[in-house]
């Protein structure tokens, strides 16, 4: 299959090393002296980004335990409270939502101007992509991901697998624990990274599937840790674990568990190679043919190695032809100069613990004063056990003898201050979030309008540079999408669209590949299909559209913002517009994300037409008889 070269996920990737090679008097499967360079080499850079991530990763399993509740480090005796207000979480998931809510508006724009209508049509196949596989839940992933630890990454890969064999894009969210980046890299794909280090447990069964002329190399390598008892016991042990699937990556040369243990480690790399060759090319000089030696790269795509159990499963070019590591990161907070960012849970972690100390003591001091330690002397002749807090218990003890109870422990006054302190005021400032952000804000005096947008402007400025993150995030994830659709859409294949007004239309489309004077040219089919008015069926027209790509496609996304003050706004500025004369009624409708606009526009135009008819059958000067009052398209009070 003319895939399979690529080796690119889902297909089953033939190696043709010279392993595969009987000349060499080894058998297939073999290791060779230059797959063993291949594999130290790996193993090198591997070891570097391990020991240059632990720089930033010992805290990230703490994170993610404070962020689903597991406040409490120490152990504490169980007549001790351990409250746990998680304030952390209820920051992210206020401040997650108004940054994903709202599907982002996928634009591509064309660097050639002829590119114009090829690019509204990408535009189309990317939004029919994101809605039919439910991006938008991977973008919350990334989210999460990237509040809990300050890093995030998401990958766009092809699977050979999906869409009947054909193959489709896959865009999902990565697991940072697996991912190392070069110790020099600021950015993924920023020229000054060389490699990119994947190391996954992977099923052992797949694996071998997928490489099968070194399936009987590959061998479990990677401890299980599926029981919760045995999980604990050795939880401080291991280094290297995920959290969202609790695989352990056990730094042994055998499995924690042989018994349990079905995953080998695969360690993918990601390597912008400047190794060259010197190809041999034959000129014509003077009549004499010329032998002349021409340097090029080895890998003019980059390089991807995949080794495993140390030995190379896979070796060879970058299968996508945007020469780009599939991977995109999204940070927090940046650090300048830093490839990680710091996340919420890091910044916020300090004040949860005060908050929920704090709280803990006061439900203690509570708990003494309402049941108080009894005082009871051993000749007293009372039997302990039958002492209890009941209203109006008598109490008899023997003469002479003492049997009393300790006064209650006052909560002294600045406890309660503290934790308000903390609460109202610190914590809000350190987390960005306050009531004026969660729409919860009453003005304690009458401030104008303008105030109050202008209080509510300044109180968003966190979130709007996350939604400028965010919307740098989705640009390079979309353009490794649209490097894909362009590299593997090769068979022709029907997208479906929904329209603004919740319609559906459909239209075949796939990319060849021609040599256009000399060059090879990118050339985009496109068929509409059409439903037939009396029996609903749909046909394909006969007429094809083609489109010559002569042009890289810009991408421009619009993340928008779900805040509710700022589209109140936003619909109060379209409003007066609207009624100076400044924008029409479509784009009014636009502005405010109307339902079904297209509709709503078309009803309007057929109103004002026969308005305007009815006008001209009047005499001039006498008003139309029956004239409806000029329509509200705005959709809000007058």
């Amino acid at each position: 299959m003319a895939n399979q070269e690529f080796g690119i996920e889902g297909a089953e990737v033939p190696y043709t090393t010279t392993t595969e090679n009987p000349a060499n008097g080894k058998p297939p499967g073999d290791t060779t002296e230059e797959e063993k360079k291949t594999v130290k080499m790996i193993e090198n850079m591997f070891s570097r980004a391990k020991k240059h991530r632990e720089n930033y990763d010992s805290r990230w399993m703490e994170f993610y335990k404070f962020f689903k509740g597991n406040q409490w480090k120490e152990r504490r005796p169980t007549y001790r409270h351990s409250e746990v207000f998680n304030l952390v979480f209820s920051t992210i998931q206020t401040i997650i939502p108004l940054l994903t809510d709202v599907r982002p508006m996928i634009e591509t724009m064309p660097e050639d101007p002829s590119d114009f209508q090829f690019s509204e049509v990408m535009s189309h196949v990317l939004r029919s992509k994101w809605d039919m596989n439910n991006w938008s839940e991977t973008v919350l992933e990334c989210g999460i991901d990237m509040a809990i630890y300050g890093t995030a990454f998401a990958s766009v890969m092809y699977d050979m697998k999906l869409d009947n064999g054909i193959g489709d894009l896959v865009f999902r969210s990565e697991d940072l624990f697996y991912l190392y980046p070069d110790p020099a890299a600021r950015d993924i794909n920023d020229n000054i990274g060389k490699f990119l280090i994947s190391a996954e447990p992977k099923d052992v069964g797949g694996i071998k599937r997928l490489y099968p002329k070194k399936a009987a190399l590959i061998k479990p390598d990677v401890g299980s840790l599926t029981d919760k008892n045995t999980r604990d016991e050795f939880e401080d042990s291991f280094r290297y674990k995920s959290p969202v699937d609790n695989k352990v990556l056990v730094d042994r040369d055998k499995p924690l568990y042989p018994e349990e243990s079905e995953q080998v480690l695969v360690i993918t790399a990601w390597i912008d190679s400047d190794e060259t060759i010197e190809e041999q090319i034959q000129e014509e000089k003077d009549g004499n043919i010329e032998t002349l030696f021409q340097e090029k790269k080895k890998y003019p795509n980059g390089r991807k190695v995949v080794i495993a159990n140390g030995h190379v499963l896979e070796d060879g070019d970058n299968p996508y032809i945007d020469k780009k590591f599939p991977y995109a990161k999204i940070v927090d907070y940046n650090l300048p100069r830093e490839f990680y960012g710091i996340g919420e849970v890091q910044m916020l972690a300090g004040p949860q613990v005060i908050i929920n100390k704090l709280i803990s003591y006061i439900m203690d001091v509570l708990i003494l004063t309402g049941n108080p330690i009894w005082i009871v002397d051993t000749d007293a002749n009372i039997d302990t056990a039958n002492l209890s807090n009941a209203p109006g218990a008598i109490v008899e003890k023997s003469p002479g003898s003492e049997v009393r109870r300790e006064s209650g422990v006052q909560l002294q006054p600045f406890i309660l201050q503290t934790l308000s302190l903390i609460t109202d005021n610190l914590y809000q400032v350190i987390s960005g979030i306050n009531e004026v952000s969660q729409g919860a804000f009453t003005p304690s005096t009458n401030l104008s309008a303008i105030a109050i947008q202008q209080l509510q402007e300044t109180a968003n400025t966190r979130i709007r540079l996350k939604g400028r993150h965010l919307e740098t995030f989705l640009k390079k994830i979309g353009e490794m999408m649209i490097s894909r659709l362009l590299q593997f859409y090769t068979v022709p294949r029907v997208v479906r669209i929904t329209n603004d007004d919740n319609s559906i239309s459909f239209f075949k489309f796939h990319v060849r590949d021609e040599q256009v004077g000399g060059q090879e040219q990118k050339i985009a089919t496109i068929s509409e299909i059409v439903q037939d008015p009396v029996t609903g069926a749909f046909t394909v027209k006969n007429e094809e559209r083609e489109y010559n790509i002569k042009g890289r496609l810009d991408l421009k996304i619009t993340t928008g913002t779900t805040l509710p003050f700022a589209k109140a706004q936003k619909a109060q500025i379209a409003e007066r517009l609207l009624q100076q004369g400044i924008i029409d009624p479509e784009e009014f409708l636009q502005v405010i994300e109307w339902p079904n606009k297209e509709k709503t526009i078309e009803k309007l135009k057929q109103r004002q037409a026969a308005q305007a008819q009815m006008a001209a059958t009047q005499p001039m000067g006498e008003p139309a008889q029956g004239s409806a009052p000029q329509p509200n398209v705005t959709g809000l009070p007058q």
